[in-house]
């Protein structure tokens, strides 16, 4: 690695090419970013701490399951799956549920699900004397308290 120094100000002047090496590394930096980003985004417990928990809040519900299985461009399984209703008792329980997909027929504005598959499904929907039911709170969408007025 030699440089050459202006005698004039005593700065170094910097080689040719040096900046395809800079470029080149900061491509595989972010090469390897995205391939980190990957694995997490596609890892169980990002499915089960992040993505659920907004599916659930979403449908004014809690969602759990026990395991996930991610494919990002072809099926999502879900093992031990039950959906209940916030305040309410469970409407859904699955043994496993399977999607599967076309990530990029979604990406192109498609939405086509190839197969839906609901192993021991048991959907229990309970109306109250009052009219309600356990369905409510996912029907109705998010409830919104009024403030009182001074």
């Amino acid at each position: 690695m030699t440089t050459e120094i202006d005698e004039r100000d005593g700065e170094q002047e910097p080689q040719p090419g040096r900046w395809k090496k800079r470029l080149g590394l900061g491509f595989g930096c972010l090469l390897m970013l995205l391939i980190i980003t990957y694995f997490v985004v596609t890892s169980s417990g990002f499915v089960k701490g992040v993505i659920l928990p907004r599916v659930g809040k979403s449908m004014n519900s809690d969602l759990k399951v026990e395991s996930v299985s991610l494919s990002p461009f072809s099926e999502l399984r879900l093992t031990g799956l039950k959906l209940q209703p916030n305040g309410r008792e469970p409407l859904l329980t699955a043994a496993e549920a399977r999607v599967r997909y076309s990530l990029i027929d979604i990406m192109r504005g498609t939405i086509r699900v190839n197969e839906l598959t609901l192993v021991s499904p048991v959907i229990e929907l309970i109306k109250n004397p009052d009219g309600s039911s356990n369905l409510d709170p996912v029907t109705q969408g998010p409830q919104k308290q009024k403030q009182p007025e001074p």
